[in-house]
This record gives C-alpha cells, sequence and structure tokens, in this order.
C-alpha cells in the first residue's frame, strides 16, 4: 500500500508529525507500506483571478494521502480530487485553530475574513471530505465528528530515539538559569502566569530569564527588567533547537494560559525539556498532569505554586538531579517514537479501511 503524505509545516509540527514518523515507519519496516513525503502535489490545476485553484486531477498512485493541518483552499482542491479518484483521505491535526485568540500573531493567518485563501474554514471542509483524521491530544478528538467517516486516531507526540543519543552528548549550563521557549507573538499571555514567580526568583536565584526565542516582550510579560533576559533568538531547525535548549537553560518553564487552545497543546515543550536532562514546571492543562504522573516535570496546580516549585529546582542540587534523571527515564520508558511508530501505521490503515 502506498501512503503520501503532505506535509503543510517544515518546523517542529512537521519534524514530530511528518518527517519523523515516516522515517520510523520505513526504518522499521512497519505494514509493509510505501511511504512518501511532499511539501506540494504534482497535480492538474488551473488558477482563478482571486488566486483561488481548481485541481482536475492529482498525479499520483498512492492509496492513502494524509493532509497535514490543511488550511489552505488549494489543499482543500487536493482533497476533492483524492475523493474523486477514490483515494483514502486522511487529515493529521496538532492545533486548535477555531480558538487561537484574536491577541495571537496566527490568529489573521486563519481568520477566513482576514486570509480568505488559508484559514480554518477550508480545514472545516476538508474534514468533512476525510475519511478518518489523526490528533495529538485527547481535546483534539472534537475534530473527528466533522470527518466523513466519523473516525479518529489520538497519536501523542514523541520523541526519536536518535534525538536522546545526539542531546546526551551536548554539555549543559550552570543549574540555576531559569529557562521559557516560544515567542510572545504566538504566546502573547503566557508568561503573566509565572509572573509573581519569576519577579522573586530572577533577582534572587537566577542570574537571568533565559529565552530560547525572540527576546521582544519578553521582560514585560514576565515580570522582569530587560537586563534580566538574555535571548537566543529564533532557532531555524529542530535539532538546533534542542541543542540550544540544552546548553542555554538550567530549569524550564512552561506557563499556559487557561483556554481551550492551550488545553488541546501537547506536552512537547515538556517532552523537549526533558530530553536535555532539564527539570521543569508546568501550566495545570491533562497533558502536562499525563507527563508527570510518568515522571517528567512537576505541576504548578494553584498560581504561588510556581515560585516554590521553581524555587527548589534552582536552589536544591540533590532535588534537581533526582528530576532530571526521573524525567529522562520516564522518555525512555513512555515516549520514544521507535517503540510507537505503528500507531501512525494503524491510522492509514483504519483510514484505507474506512473508505471502502
Amino acid at each position: 500500500m502506498k501512503v503520501l503524505v503532505v506535509r503543510a509545516d517544515a518546523g517542529g509540527s512537521g519534524f514530530y508529525r511528518v518527517n519523523e514518523p515516516v522515517r520510523a515507519v520505513q526504518e522499521l519496516g512497519l505494514g509493509n507500506l510505501e511511504v512518501e513525503v511532499t511539501g506540494e502535489v504534482e497535480a492538474m490545476a488551473g488558477q482563478n483571478p482571486d488566486g483561488s485553484v481548481e485541481v482536475a486531477r492529482i498525479m499520483t498512485d498512492a492509496d492513502v494521502i494524509v493532509l497535514q493541518r490543511p488550511l489552505r483552499q488549494q489543499i482543500h482542491e487536493v482533497a476533492k480530487a483524492a475523493k474523486r479518484q477514490e483515494i483514502a483521505l486522511v487529515v493529521e491535526l496538532d492545533d486548535d485553530f477555531e480558538t487561537v485568540s484574536r491577541h495571537n500573531a496566527a490568529w489573521r493567518h486563519v481568520n477566513p475574513r482576514t486570509s480568505p485563501l488559508h484559514n480554518v474554514d477550508w480545514l472545516r471542509k476538508t474534514l468533512s471530505l476525510a475519511d478518518a483524521i489523526t490528533v495529538s491530544t485527547g481535546p483534539l478528538m472534537k475534530y473527528a465528528d466533522l470527518t466523513a467517516g466519523k473516525l479518529g486516531y489520538v497519536v501523542r507526540n514523541r520523541m526519536p530515539e536518535r534525538v536522546l543519543d545526539a542531546v546526551a552528548a551536548l554539555p549543559q549550563p550552570e543549574h540555576r538559569l531559569l529557562g521559557w521557549t516560544g515567542t510572545v507573538f504566538t504566546h502573547p499571555f503566557d508568561l503573566q502566569q509565572i509572573q509573581r514567580a519569576t519577579r522573586a526568583l530572577v533577582p534572587e536565584v537566577s542570574p537571568r530569564l533565559v529565552v530560547v526565542g525572540q527576546e521582544e516582550g519578553v521582560a514585560a510579560t514576565a515580570g522582569v527588567r530587560p537586563e534580566e533576559v538574555e535571548a537566543t533568538d529564533w532557532v531555524p531547525t529542530v535539532e538546533g533547537y534542542l541543542e540550544t535548549v540544552r546548553t542555554h537553560i538550567g530549569v524550564g518553564v512552561v506557563p499556559l494560559e487557561p483556554g481551550p487552545f492551550n488545553e488541546g497543546k501537547s506536552f512537547l515543550k515538556g517532552l523537549e525539556y526533558a530530553v536535555c536532562g532539564i527539570p521543569f514546571v508546568a501550566s495545570n492543562t491533562a497533558e502536562y498532569r499525563l507527563l508527570e504522573v510518568c515522571g517528567a516535570g512537576r505541576i504548578a496546580r494553584r498560581p504561588n505554586e510556581w515560585t516554590k516549585l521553581l524555587r527548589g529546582l534552582l536552589t536544591d542540587e540533590d532535588r534537581y538531579g533526582r528530576m532530571a534523571e526521573d524525567g529522562l527515564l520516564a522518555v525512555r520508558k513512555d515516549w520514544i517514537l521507535e517503540d510507537h511508530a505503528h500507531e501512525w501505521v494503524d491510522a492509514w490503515m483504519g483510514a484505507w479501511k474506512n473508505a471502502r
């Protein structure tokens, strides 16, 4: 059976949700599948004056086509052609695009009024044709009800084993460096969740707040002085990003604004901290409660717990060492991609069967 996976994201989502799962399936020889990844589908198509595209036929002999984050009008046309050609259709989704805040820089890119050819309406229309959907978290399973096949698979984010081996060889910084990864543009209200903790701990314990990402807006939202922030700027590759996290952050934070968008987010940032041997504290979401149960990270269940938990990690080297070790053990026990690559095959095969 042939599977064509159409990648929409060349960054983290493309790495964890397309490139690495496909590599693992191919290397392990699972399902006797022939799997190909592409960024664009070869097609017989024409373009309208408004920029929209009409696709008459897609040039593939695949039995299953997987569309990652199908927010584009052009990709919806690909989905329509796939169904006309009796190709099973899977939608891959790892964010709740219907609940993106208007304060998030991504909002204008998914709103039909500001982005007519790339928005959530095209996602819904494509879902209505799909035989199945793969999602990264339980809350995103709500989108399975929109699919033609009413079939969904939770395939969680996991870590390729080769990444663990590569990161383990890198040096780590002094453990008192408090760190966050991200950008305020797409996480406008997350850092506010830890203002009380950062205001107390950065002057008292951690010499600065390290940001793997862009510096703009961090000091104001985290409640610290600009000179107390050190930013690495954007790191373009996942491998480079993990190397930067490993070598710059001692204790990690995953603050998340309460709400449906963040409740639908996976625990990927915490998993990356754990892989890097970095203890971390996260907001109280179902995903991070799951990771905590497995042994990685701690949850701040009330606002005042951020300061207590982070102070303990920044000042107690024994506690720091135990949590770092527990996190790595949790990853190796439960969250290695190669141990669960069959879940992707199960979803693709399920869609193919459902289409028939």
